[in-house]
């Protein structure tokens, strides 16, 4: 037992040293977000600002009819209307994601909602990640001091999907900065995108039954919710022992000239 625990720390301590520096820049990139979206807000039409600040009550119970009705102003199709708004929710900061998921189940239902919105994450986080890597690297070594960007390669070269994954996982954390950073490393996008989606899929999935089921309980969802963060947690925890595993599996499956 006590082989575990000190195992077990050890394992804590690697993974936050290589945690703390993305959750960090994420914050500080957050609120430059925050910032460059706020002021980008004014010149927005009538209508969508209208919506921004049904999303800044944050009383989702209270203003449901409003958003309902909000929705409908967007067009005719408010499928695609959501779908777009996810997409948004990724790039424009102002927007709140939690907000937007309940939103998505209590107009549509838990599975329509579900599919839009892991369509419109993954186009977004797609997008987000695509511009940051051709823009992003030369405006963070254009305006980061020399010692600070040392820091920073050292981050972005030492980073791996299952890093990412991971932070994408903790619903705490600011993930949609977290794909501009994302883009920013030398990781394949196909596999960024894949690792924002399944990570985000539980809090996603909450958000969304929340919405189907506005007045009923929650106690399922967050049961499930918290099954898939215990599980996600240990295979981060242990990802070195689960690659061992794989990679015995499939030195024991006969090869060509074997069969």
């Amino acid at each position: 037992m006590k082989i575990f625990l000190l195992d077990l720390i050890a394992r804590l301590r690697r993974k936050a040293k290589t945690l703390l520096p993305i959750a960090v820049a994420a914050g500080l990139l957050s609120l430059l977000l925050v910032l460059i979206g706020l002021l980008l807000q004014q010149w927005l039409p009538d209508t969508l600002q209208h919506g921004l600040q049904l999303f800044a009550q944050n009383d989702f119970a209270a203003n449901r009819d409003q958003f309902k009705a909000f929705m409908l102003t967007l067009g005719p199709m408010p499928e695609l209307s959501f779908f777009v708004l996810q997409l948004l929710q990724v790039l424009f900061a102002p927007i709140p994601g939690q907000m937007v998921g309940i939103l998505g189940g209590f107009l549509f239902g838990f599975w329509p909602s579900l599919l839009l919105t892991n369509g419109g994450i993954a186009l977004g986080s797609w997008v987000a990640m695509v511009l940051s890597r051709r823009f992003g690297a030369p405006l963070v070594r254009r305006w980061v001091p020399p010692a600070a960007m040392k820091q920073f390669d050292s981050l972005i070269n030492e980073s791996r999907v299952s890093d990412f994954f991971m932070i994408f996982l903790l619903p705490a954390l600011p993930d949609d900065a977290i794909c501009f950073i994302a883009g920013l490393t030398r990781l394949p996008i196909s596999q960024l995108v894949l690792a924002a989606l399944i990570g985000r899929l539980p809090g996603l999935a909450v958000l969304t039954f929340a919405g189907s089921q506005v007045e009923g309980d929650l106690a399922l969802a967050q049961q499930v919710f918290a099954v898939a963060m215990s599980v996600a947690l240990v295979l981060w925890l242990y990802d070195d022992k689960m690659a061992q595993l794989v990679r015995k599996s499939r030195s024991r499956l006969p090869t060509d000239d074997q069969i």
